[in-house]
């Protein structure tokens, strides 16, 4: 009996052909058993992936007798994005199905500590083995690293997740994922961008275009001009050329606004509002001045500052209603009023909570008692400590709330002096037409006036030459 193995070229499969000499022919065998085989395979080095034979094996036959096991290679590094910076745009569909193709959400917002992208690092696999028992190495997978702009980092708790360290708009340039905390736009905001709701900067290098709306937490600044569109802001505003608002749209900064010519506007500023022109039957209020530089003109409208009010020249020739006020703090006299009758009653409850320690017959205020308490140095019976502790308790929270009180009150009183100090300056010429107000008191202009100051004295408004 002979049996011929054969070998795959790479060692993973082996064959078995079991044959017959030619005496054996005679004897007329057409099977064997398979016992021998495990044998015959052992001695030739078939030691791995040996297959289970039957019992008895055809002469003449071939058999699979043993497989090797193939390496697994390692997965390539792979990288995750969390957002989908390639938006397709599309104009916002309403519930009533109409379509609004000023809200076209276009940007990916992220905020500062956001994961954006993850990493999944390569694996090494698992190695493969022959017939022969020889290891078969893997091949590990291929590595990838996030190629990263700005403002993007690695977690401190794992360096395969990468997060965003500023608010801002998340974007892809040159296979660079980066964050950018200021959005530009290089034409003008219209139709092929839309509204813009932004937790940055604003940059518009050309012109707002009408019936847009801007909402950011940082400076918008628009290099040419803006019309009838709302801008909502945290910081400032700069607006280059003019603003028309056309008595519809708003602008509220949370900083100061500045912009050159304004018209039929609504603007809002916790700070300064700045014109380098004029401005003309608009609706400002500014927590502190109002300014109008160039021409210096201010015509038509109500115009509301926390301090002062600057101009070369209010109202017109024809007499038009300009409305220039002071605005006195709300309510503020009675407030004052109220937080000293209220500090005084809790002066007084204090002067009463000293009464009843003296009348333990310890003999000291409550401010030295708390001292003797911290160092253990008061020799009281049980009971006359737990009413030292009840006062004390009672003492430091009624000191606490004259703290607090006394601080508003001095903020107050600063704003009232702050008020009493305002003024209107008119450097040119002043109007019949224009009103002066001054928290509720008014001054009606009668005639034109030249060189203006206006303040307040002895609780009326007074005029003086500049």
């Amino acid at each position: 009996m002979k049996i011929e193995l054969d070998l795959s070229p790479d060692k993973m499969r082996a064959y078995i052909r079991i044959s017959l000499d030619e005496n054996e022919d005679n004897l007329k065998r057409e099977y064997i058993d398979s016992s021998i085989i495990y044998d015959y395979l052992e001695k030739n080095g078939i030691v791995y992936g040996i297959k289970e034979l039957p019992k008895s094996l055809k002469i003449g036959e071939k058999y699979l007798v043993a497989e090797g096991k193939p390496p697994v290679p390692g997965k390539d590094a792979r990288i995750e994005l969390f957002h989908n910076v390639d938006k397709e745009i599309k104009p916002k569909i309403l519930e009533d199905g109409r379509v609004d193709y000023r809200e076209l959400d276009v940007l990916v917002i992220v905020k500062k500590g956001d994961v954006v992208a993850r990493r999944l690092p390569p694996t090494l696999g698992s190695p493969g083995m022959n017939v022969k028992g020889e290891t078969i190495p893997s091949r590990p997978g291929r590595d990838e690293n996030l190629l990263v702009g700005l403002n993007i980092t690695t977690s401190d708790l794992d360096k395969n997740i990468f997060v965003s360290t500023v608010d801002g708009q998340l974007v892809e340039e040159e296979g660079k994922l980066s964050v950018f905390p200021l959005y530009e736009i290089k034409g003008n905001l219209d139709f092929s961008v839309g509204n813009i709701k932004f937790p940055g900067a604003v940059v518009i290098r050309r012109n707002i275009k009408s019936g847009f709306k801007v909402e950011a937490k940082g400076k918008v600044e628009v290099y040419e001009s803006a019309e009838e569109c709302d801008i909502i802001t945290e910081g400032d505003v700069v607006i280059k050329k003019s603003y028309i608002g056309k008595g519809k749209s708003v602008i509220k900064a949370g900083g100061s606004v500045s912009i050159g010519f304004i018209e039929t506007a609504n603007i809002e500023a916790k700070k300064d509002v700045i014109s380098y022109s004029a401005i003309m039957h608009s609706n400002i209020k500014a927590g502190q001045n109002i300014i109008a530089e160039g021409k210096g003109i201010i015509s038509g409208g109500e115009l509301v500052a926390g301090e002062s009010i600057v101009a070369k020249i209010v109202g017109s020739k024809f007499g038009t209603e300009t409305i220039l006020k002071i605005a006195k703090p709300a309510n503020v006299e009675k407030k004052i009023a109220d937080l000293r009758k209220k500090i005084m009653e809790n002066e007084y409850l204090i002067d009463q909570l000293n009464t009843k320690v003296r009348a333990l017959k310890v003999g000291l205020t409550i401010d030295k008692l708390k001292a003797l308490v911290t160092k253990k140095q008061l020799n009281l019976l049980p009971n006359q400590m737990i009413l030292i502790n009840r006062f004390i308790e009672t003492y430091d929270i009624v000191t606490d709330k004259i703290k607090e009180m006394k601080k508003e009150l001095e903020l107050l009183d600063l704003s009232m002096e702050k008020f009493k100090k305002s003024v209107i300056i008119v450097r040119n010429t002043i109007y019949s037409g224009a009103v002066i107000v001054f928290g509720d008191l008014i001054l009606r202009v009668k005639e034109p006036l030249k060189f203006a100051k206006f303040y307040i004295d002895e609780n009326e408004v007074k005029i003086a030459k500049i």
